[in-house]
């Protein structure tokens, strides 16, 4: 049923229980506040080849389009997606500054993963900024590297630091517990 409880004729169009239907979705109220995901993420890139490469074969993400101007792999729910830096559809791309990240991405991953990945990415030839390390403020064990384009990228594991007392934690003690 669609949420404005009525008799809809496009309800079909809904996603199922407790979803608007389309009709009623455009007529509900909205707020930049109800915003509750992100669809898709765009890195502008210098590098397309490469950079499409190192999210294809050592991310091993799953390629969702693959257009010379635009490249997109499914990440969960949403996209990461690459497009080259220069004029956008308002505007013009500033120029990248050598070496800063425009963007850290952030990705959990299953507990002996971070070790597994650390290794594979030395072989495979990836700049990796530090060796795995654990970061107890934060209660996890995380790896951080870089994609082609200077971006961060941090693979990190909160199984391997779970049971650090919640009192020693960063978080906690700003929290007053």
């Amino acid at each position: 049923m669609c949420l404005a409880n009525v008799r809809c004729a496009v309800g079909a169009w809904r996603a199922g229980p407790g979803i608007l239907c389309l009709k009623h979705l455009y007529e509900a109220p909205w707020s930049l506040g109800t915003i509750s995901n992100i669809d898709y993420v765009i890195l502008l890139c210098q590098r397309m080849a490469e950079t499409r490469e190192f999210y294809l074969n050592v991310m091993k993400f799953s390629l969702e389009m693959d257009r010379p101007d635009w490249v997109s792999f499914r990440v969960g729910s949403g996209l990461l997606t690459l497009r080259p830096r220069g004029p956008g559809l308002s505007w013009k791309d500033g120029p990248s500054v050598a070496g800063s990240a425009s963007i850290q991405l952030a990705f959990c991953v299953p507990p002996p993963a971070v070790e597994e990945c650390h290794q594979l990415l030395i072989a495979m030839g990836v700049e990796v900024l530090s060796p795995p390390k654990d970061l107890p403020n934060w209660r996890h064990r995380t790896l951080f590297f870089r994609d082609p384009e200077g971006n961060i990228i941090e693979n990190y594991d909160i199984e391997a630091l779970i049971n650090i007392p919640v009192e020693t934690s960063a978080i906690s003690r700003a929290a007053g517990l």
